[in-house]
């Protein structure tokens, strides 16, 4: 079956390449006689100059970065006048945003849309890590983070075990907070039509001779949606209706400290986040019929702190810390009983570093040890009658679990014949104390026939550690099985990239074969109806295409992508994953006015509503997802800035598919228009 997966994706490849080959000639004539315009918040140069942190911790760039990665400034989002960090992560080829429960999102990367498809995905801030014990799923214990703390996002799609260890199964997204180089103070206010609203407050300089502060403070939420859902009772065939309200309200305050002496850098971070969002999908209409709703109610501290000693040369010793507490209530409806899971949380962490290089053998190096520790204080299910009668009130299996984890990391990197060569390769060993080791390894091979240009040959191999809730059951319906093992992963990947004064490139081949996937399944052996077992076989192919140019007074962002993934244990495609996505962004800047016009695009087609069909009962094909955005930033002057945006300009109904299961998908909200002002003074 892994042959057959190869030959197709080779044929894939054969096609692929000589597409881009193509695109590539005809961008290059295209862009001859023009001259580069620094027109969106970074130029080609300054975006293929960008350091490329969530590859690797040593330095690297675009073109050198052993993963296939995305970095998205601020400038990005702002201009596209994006609400959330979904919003963000919509825009990239090759993610696939799906609501999840009560709220929170799912981001699926590179196929394999499923209700568990809230785990694998590692969620960081500032290198922290933030993925739970209980469930492994940080959208749904830590939704709604404000874009207006962040810099920047940069993300990986793939396998990242070899980097960040079992939380990075399928890919990373890594959150940078809001960290100015200089002296800094804005005020953003935003209002919709919709009710919607959004505020931030950045201040940064420096405090001391020696020490630079940066502080964040952002709000946002909206009132009830009034969101009707139709959906076919797959049973009766009767067609059913209800309604959500969508509503949420969430409250970010960011804080970093760096500064410099006695030969050592040093840097301190703090994050403190309130969400409180009610009314949103719950269970999914498969399992809560017209009942479906539930909602979040979060509050999250994270404190991290770090010292780096450079030695002259590439030698440098980094040490860091962090530690976070997460509280939370999720809470979910259904025909026949109210649910709600209440959680308190501990994740904190060390890690130490050690660089090098080897001159002789152009070979830069890094050794890396972290110890962490995870616990759960406290986790509760209590179940309600509809009319708000307690039923039970009872601790989850998974109260009072705890996990240790000792890691060790190596990377390496080497090139030759005048850096037109690069071989990267590492591994890391992770030892948990509640099931044992494993090895992560990675290793990829970039060449450049050209200085801007480069060829990369990537293989990694990542697994996913059972949660505490996999282990432990859940009460009333699934067993626990602590003899489950971790699943695995392998992808390969083909990346080409061609960097110009005007425009960027990035396509990207993959093929993974995903192995010992943890699903639950009917249990003959025990008191309860269900069990976690490590059952599952998977696979998935695909291509994605990013083109990125600038010219005079236009720009045009690009991103296109083919997925075809599959069970192979159901025999069953990932249908509920869009087989086709394409998202663009055509934009022009009018000097006299000073204003930037950009006309935004969200197209997948070849989508099913929920994964897998369940009792015989097949999926529903939805209809295509088409979108149309509209945004407008006028510069007043150098310190005020306005913007109008318009979402969902044509007013189409459209619908998602659902993670957790709903029937019908999820729909979106109709025409909505905002406005912005930015001030800095």
């Amino acid at each position: 079956m892994v042959v057959t997966g190869f030959r197709k994706l080779a044929a894939v490849a054969r096609l692929a390449v000589s597409w881009w080959l193509s695109c590539l000639a005809a961008a290059t004539v295209f862009a001859a006689d023009g001259g580069s315009a620094d027109l969106a918040d970074l130029s080609m140069e300054e975006l293929s100059q960008i350091e490329v942190r969530v590859a690797s911790r040593i330095p690297t760039d675009l073109l050198n970065a052993a993963s296939s990665v995305e970095v998205i400034p601020e400038g990005t989002w702002r201009r596209r006048g994006a609400e959330s960090v979904s919003d963000v992560l919509a825009m990239v080829p090759g993610i696939s945003i799906s609501p999840s429960l009560s709220g929170g999102d799912a981001f699926t990367i590179r196929g394999y849309t499923r209700s568990s498809s809230v785990v694998g995905v590692l969620y960081s801030w500032d290198g922290v890590p933030l993925n739970d014990l209980f469930r492994g799923a940080p959208t749904l214990m830590l939704p709604g983070l404000n874009l207006g703390t962040l810099d920047e996002i940069q993300l990986i799609e793939g396998p990242g075990s070899a980097q960040y260890g079992s939380d990075a199964f399928h890919g990373v997204v890594a959150l940078n907070a809001f960290d100015a180089a200089g002296s800094t103070r804005e005020l953003t206010g935003r209002g919709g039509t919709d009710g919607g609203y959004a505020a931030s407050a950045r201040l940064a300089g420096d405090v001391s001779e020696s020490i630079h502060a940066s502080l964040a403070l952002a709000a946002d939420g909206q009132p009830d949606r009034d969101l009707d859902f139709d959906y076919t009772d797959p049973l009766t065939g009767a067609p059913r209706a209800g309604e959500r309200a969508n509503r949420y309200g969430a409250g970010s305050a960011s804080l970093k400290l760096r500064g410099e002496g006695a030969g050592v850098q040093w840097r301190g971070g703090m994050l403190i986040h309130h969400y409180d969002g009610d009314e949103f999908q719950g269970f999914g209409t498969r399992l809560a019929g017209v009942r479906d709703r539930g909602g979040i109610d979060s509050d999250f501290f994270l404190a991290d702190a770090g010292v780096r000693r450079e030695f002259g040369g590439d030698r440098a010793v980094e040490l860091s810390g962090y530690a976070w507490r997460a509280d939370a209530v999720l809470g979910a409806l259904r025909e026949t009983f109210d649910f709600e899971s209440v959680s308190a949380q501990q994740r904190h962490g060390a890690r130490a570093s050690y660089t090098d290089a080897i001159a002789a053998w152009n070979t830069q190096w890094v050794v890396g040890a972290d110890l962490e520790h995870l616990r759960i204080d406290e986790a509760r299910t209590r179940t309600f009658e509809p009319d708000g009668t307690l039923l039970a009130d009872v601790a989850n299996p998974a109260e009072g679990a705890s996990r240790r984890i000792w890691s060790a990391t190596f990377e390496g990197n080497t090139h030759w014949a005048d850096e037109r060569w690069r071989l990267v390769y590492g591994v890391r060993f992770d030892h948990y104390s509640d099931f044992g080791g494993e090895w992560s390894p990675r290793i990829g091979l970039i060449w450049h026939p050209w200085q801007s240009g480069s060829i990369k040959f990537l293989y990694g191999n990542a697994f996913r550690a059972p949660t505490a809730n996999e282990l432990r059951g859940t009460p009333g319906l699934i067993e626990q099985n602590e003899n489950l093992k971790p699943e695995l992963i392998d992808t390969f990947e083909l990346v080409l990239q061609h960097q110009a004064a005007d425009w960027y490139t990035q396509l990207t081949l993959f093929h993974s074969r995903w192995r010992d996937g943890i699903t639950s399944v009917a249990n003959t052996a025990g008191p309860l109806p269900f069990v976690f077992a490590n059952l599952e076989e998977n696979r998935a192919n695909g291509v994605t295409w990013d083109l990125h140019w600038r010219r005079d007074a236009w720009f045009a962002d690009l991103g296109l992508a083919w997925t075809d993934s599959e069970n192979r244990t159901l025999e069953l495609d990932y249908e509920a994953f869009p087989r086709w996505t394409l998202d663009a962004e055509l934009g022009y800047e009018h000097a006299p006015w000073r204003t930037r016009f950009s006309l935004i695009q969200h197209w997948q087609i070849d989508t099913e509503d929920v994964f897998p069909p369940s009792a015989g009962i097949p999926a529903t094909e939805l209809p295509h997802y088409v979108r149309f955005d509209l945004a407008a930033v006028h510069a007043v002057s150098d310190r005020l800035e306005l913007g109008l945006f318009v979402r969902n300009l044509f007013d189409r109904d459209n619908v998602r598919p659902s993670a957790a299961g709903s029937r019908g998908g999820i729909p979106e909200d109709s025409i909505s228009a905002s406005a912005e002002l930015r001030v800095r003074f």
